[in-house]
């Protein structure tokens, strides 16, 4: 059996990720970076901010997949809660890993998601939509725009 350095958490004979806390693994059990093990946990200089700003998201899209289902547009509340939940995922939980690389990219991908729900609500006109589309969106490309600094 192998254990993880981060954690020290037991792992699975071939895992590949430490499964208490996520991290890769080598074939003995040891985490592996590309630049070291100093660089793949440490943390980004605006690590709160960049949390705060996703929490921000998923919080408006959490709210506007309530607010859609309301308004009875299920097709809405499932792209607003499938955003959400991809935020909460790919984003929020790899920041918590400090696996800022996959944060960026979802960061980028959502924030595009949203200009393109955008220009389907101004097609629709529906300005609901469209101001929390917009205020998602921009602040996805804020933090973009910090992890890629």
């Amino acid at each position: 059996m192998s254990y993880c350095t981060q954690c020290g958490a037991q792992s699975s004979p071939g895992s590949k990720f430490c499964t208490k806390c996520g991290k890769t693994l080598t074939a003995e059990g040891q985490q592996q970076t590309a630049s070291g093990p100093e660089t793949e946990t440490q943390e980004h200089p605006r690590h709160g901010l960049i949390k705060n700003c996703i929490l921000a998201a998923i919080g408006i899209y959490a709210a506007g997949a309530v607010l859609v289902a309301l308004a009875g547009f299920i097709v809405g509340a499932l792209l607003g809660a499938g955003l959400c939940a991809i935020l909460y995922f790919l984003a929020f939980q790899k920041l918590k890993n400090h696996d800022y690389e996959i944060t960026k990219k979802t960061c980028l991908g959502v924030g595009i998601a949203a200009v393109v729900c955008l220009l389907i609500n101004l097609g629709i006109d529906d300005m609901g939509g469209v101001a929390f589309n917009a205020i998602a969106g921009g602040i996805l490309f804020y933090t973009y725009y910090l992890l890629a600094k």
